[in-house]
């Protein structure tokens, strides 16, 4: 992580002292584990749970009953962990292509496929024994929430895909994301890098979403917009907030000259948002029906630099928080797992969901007031989580090809022996273990 931020810019800002620094990697520590914990917020504490013996599910009306305005306050999620992704891979993405990616894609995606061998096994057991909406008995009309051998491929793609859980497909939009920019930062680390263009490319991708809502707007698709301009808009607004990352990694947060912008761009791209939410964007970040995340729009947009600059405004006093007695190690336990928590962290949910309605609790739950029931959704499954992450996490520093597939290679190399033929040639051979 820290070698994300040993870059300096060609205009380097003036040399950070030793507290600077460490407040800075903490600050990259503690927004990490704060957005994964928001993420849970949103997930657990946030989202109605259906359970009806055939499938679990969640509402995505979100049933607080909060007004629209209220999902804003999560705004910063997608920038912060999309903008720390891009600031971990600053230095790597201007290496060697055929390195990153192995790399970069082998740590995002061998943790996924142990999350999705251990998911779809589970799926498969509950279809091939015909319990509740794996095993076919939920609704016929909803093809997404069903299993069977040929949906389980669907796996092999981290999204979509076809769950019959009802809860561990949605989330990995992120995983989506990480995918996408992954493939992309090589080619921006080079824009990056260039004087000329690394300025004007940043306006051009926070600028792009502008041109692309009315190109869906002409169409009249805004809520369903053309394939390739869909696809556009997403790499658009995943890049602008990764590629913010570089500059982070880069310091330019320390540039007195910057820093003093910070109040006023988060006041000002507020007020741009209210403005286009009061208008002819959607009331609600996002929602069931038509937010402005799927597809991202200027709203979106405008939100997360509104959020991006008012973190980065109050830097300090959320690395002080951090550092607080009792918060310190649990943000660092966020951090240090923090893509494992992200696989798994819907499955301690569900199974909490399984055992309240096994146990008929279920009824009773319901009549509690809402605010009740969403503290005992988020409270209960911790436990599970942490067994989970203790299970899974190693697989976070799992290679591909394994290690001890590597091992058992080189140790056939170095125990080959050479041995003289008739004609004077020489061919080596594997050593005899029986000596």
């Amino acid at each position: 992580m820290n070698a994300a931020f040993d870059e300096s810019p060609t205009q380097a800002p003036p040399s950070p002292t030793k507290t600077q620094a460490k407040e800075r990697d903490r600050f990259f520590t503690t927004m990490r584990a704060g957005a994964v914990f928001a993420l849970m917020v949103v997930h657990w504490g946030w989202a109605v749970i259906i359970d009806n013996l055939s499938g679990t599910g969640m509402d995505t009306a979100y049933g607080w009953h909060f007004m629209a305005w209220a999902t804003w306050l999560f705004a910063w999620i997608p920038p912060v962990w999309l903008g720390m992704f891009g600031a971990l891979n600053r230095n790597a993405a201007q290496g060697s292509l055929r390195s990153f990616y192995r790399k970069r894609y082998t740590r995002l995606l061998v943790p996924y496929y142990v999350f999705a061998a251990v998911m779809v096994s589970a799926q498969l057991i509950l279809w091939g024994t015909g319990v509740g909406q794996c095993g076919g008995n939920g609704p016929s009309d909803n093809g997404w929430f069903s299993m069977n051998p040929l949906k389980a491929l669907t796996w092999l793609v981290p999204f979509p895909h076809f769950d019959c859980f009802g809860m561990t497909m949605a989330p990995l939009w992120f995983l989506s994301a990480f995918l996408i920019l992954t493939a992309v930062f090589p080619f921006f680390a080079r824009i990056y890098e260039n004087d000329r263009y690394r300025i004007p490319f940043l306006v051009l991708l926070a600028g792009s979403p502008l041109f692309f809502d009315a190109v869906n707007y002409v169409t009249g698709h805004t809520t369903d917009p053309l394939p390739p301009v869909y696809i556009l808009q997403v790499l658009a607004v995943w890049g602008l907030f990764g590629y913010g990352g570089f500059f982070y990694a880069d310091r330019y947060q320390d540039r007195p000259s910057v820093r003093r912008w910070f109040p006023w761009a988060f006041v000002g791209f507020s007020l741009f948002t209210a403005v286009l939410a009061a208008g002819p964007y959607p009331d609600a970040y996002w929602s069931s029906t038509h937010g402005n995340q799927f597809p991202p729009t200027m709203a979106y947009v405008t939100a997360g630099l509104a959020a991006a600059s008012l973190l980065l405004w109050a830097r300090d006093a959320i690395v002080r928080l951090s550092l607080v007695r009792g918060v310190r190690g649990f943000v660092d336990w966020l951090e240090r797992y923090n893509y494992t928590i992200y696989l798994w962290h819907m499955v301690p949910l569900l199974v909490t969901v399984w055992v309240v309605t096994w146990l008929g609790l279920q009824p009773t739950i319901d009549s509690w007031p809402i605010v009740l029931q969403r503290v005992l959704w988020f409270l209960v499954p911790w436990p599970v989580l942490v067994l989970l992450v203790k299970i899974f996490a190693p697989a976070e520093r799992w290679g591909f090809p394994p290690k001890w597939w590597v091992r058992r290679r080189e140790a056939r190399r170095t125990t080959s022996v050479t041995v003289p033929t008739g004609e004077g040639e020489v061919r080596t051979s594997p050593a005899s273990s029986s000596g």
